[in-house]
């Protein structure tokens, strides 16, 4: 079993934005298991929000999913608090389709291919853009931010495959932002 938690970003072209973080269940009593991923979540994007926009407005839901692994169909959902996270950068915004990319690693692998998943976080500034680049000190704290999330907290954050729950080893951010050309409806 995996916590899920959603995030959803507000106030930047294009939005909603939302994105997702797993988290290991293992030896978590349901709420008490929510409650904790929630305040990481909060954690997580705290610090990743030093990087945004100001008009970015991160909104932690209040649901958090118990999703069977193995199905990936969610068994239970428990209600933590809802918060709001304010960007902090006021300098220019780069182009919203441009997003900072996190790549996530388990070190497991299936079928000759290793678990990976990723994070990708919008409302960089033209203060972390070296011609479509982000800086090395944006890089730096984004990775930092990750570390945490998958070694500073108990549950563990990780991936949820297709193949089960696999906590993350370690989070590398990409050298070029991704551009984001379509979203799912």
């Amino acid at each position: 079993m995996a916590f899920r938690t959603e995030v959803e970003i507000n106030g930047l072209q294009g939005s909603p934005l939302y994105s997702r973080l797993h988290w290991d269940s293992t030896g978590f009593d349901g709420q008490i298991g929510a409650d904790a991923v929630a305040n990481a979540t909060h954690e997580l994007w705290t610090d990743l929000a030093a990087l945004m926009h100001n008009q970015a407005v991160i909104s932690i839901q209040p649901e958090v999913a118990l999703v069977d692994d193995s199905t990936r169909e969610t068994t239970a959902v428990f209600i933590t608090s809802e918060a709001n996270i304010a960007g902090a950068l006021s300098t220019e915004r780069i182009a919203s389709g441009l997003q900072l990319v996190a790549q996530h690693r388990s070190g497991s692998f299936v079928g000759g291919r290793e678990v990976r998943g990723r994070t990708f976080v919008p409302g960089m500034t033209e203060s972390a853009n070296d011609s479509g680049r982000p800086i090395g000190a944006t890089r730096t704290a984004a990775a930092a931010a990750f570390a945490t999330w998958f070694t500073g907290h108990d549950p563990q954050g990780g991936i949820l495959s297709i193949h089960g729950f696999f906590p993350a080893a370690n989070t590398t951010i990409w050298t070029e932002f991704g551009f984001i050309d379509s979203r799912r409806v």
